[in-house]
């Protein structure tokens, strides 16, 4: 999908429009652009918005080239994060699955080392025959029962 130059500056402006997104982008000093700098951000939703949070966070992750955490990643997750999956620098955390949107999901369940805990039962399932676990089968209702408690 191509987006031209103009349809680039009407998004700009239309960010720059919240008085909390154009003081954090156009304060020289809130962001530090050295590729060797590591950024830490609190961004809190319930101070922020939805709005001005998903883009600040959205905005963060596209430009840090480090290992990213993202502890709400069912609200900030985007199909475009599967390449940080591919390339081993995200470490994520959501929910339920059904927070991802679906090809996200598949990628996330391709994760090594995932840690499910608190999980739905369907989610204990979906994940237990990604890890190879068949239902019925020695193992599968203890990883389901362990990932759910």
């Amino acid at each position: 999908m191509y987006v031209g130059p103009l349809e680039a500056l009407a998004t700009v402006d239309d960010i720059l429009v919240s008085p909390v997104l154009r003081s954090v982008l156009c304060n020289p000093t809130n962001f530090s652009f050295n590729p060797n700098s590591k950024i830490l951000a609190r961004i809190n939703r319930a101070e922020l918005g939805d709005v001005d949070a998903l883009v600040l966070g959205l905005l963060l992750m596209a430009h840090f080239k480090g290992q990213i955490v993202v502890p709400d990643f069912g609200f900030y997750g985007r199909d475009l994060h599967q390449a940080n999956i591919r390339e081993g620098r995200l470490i994520a955390g959501v929910n339920f699955l059904g927070e991802l949107p679906p090809k996200l999901r598949q990628a996330a369940l391709l994760i090594d080392g995932k840690v499910p805990s608190g999980t739905t039962l369907e989610d204990a399932e979906t994940i237990a025959q990604y890890e190879g676990l068949v239902p019925g089968m020695i193992g599968f209702t203890d990883f389901t029962q362990e990932a759910m408690a």
